[in-house]
């Protein structure tokens, strides 16, 4: 199941905070569904650069889908469009696990705890949000 806590748009920093300060962890990591998900939303919006972050601890729970067929989807629906560039934060876990999308052209991040997840978001949001377009 994939909630989408924040609408698309301008960024309100006190509702992101709220939002995130609520989360509580369940089960399942549809990674492949919030992939998908994700990609429709930012279709709505008509921006001309689009970035997926996904941040997770588990590997995908959805065995009818996989991510890497997912984002082999996005990219092949965004060949004639502005492609959708996709950022992985593997917290937690091996992110060789991620390998596919790398192959397909995802940046793949590492962070063991959270001391070095910090690390890798200060670093890389800026680098991330300001991403040259194609």
């Amino acid at each position: 199941n994939v909630d989408t806590l924040i609408a698309m748009g301008k960024l309100n920093r006190e509702i992101t905070k709220q939002q995130i300060d609520s989360l509580k962890p369940s089960d399942g990591t549809p990674l492949a569904t919030a992939l998908a998900c994700a990609e429709q939303e930012l279709d709505k919006t008509g921006y001309a650069g689009k970035n997926i972050v996904l941040l997770t601890d588990g590997q995908n729970t959805e065995w009818s889908r996989e991510p890497g067929t997912v984002y082999r989807d996005i990219i092949e629906a965004n060949r004639n469009d502005v492609p959708t560039k996709l950022y992985v934060i593997a917290f937690n876990m091996d992110p060789n696990y991620f390998n596919n999308l790398k192959d397909l052209g995802a940046t793949v991040y590492s962070a063991k705890d959270g001391t070095q997840l910090t690390r890798v978001l200060e670093e890389n949001t800026q680098l991330i949000l300001e991403a040259p377009e194609p």
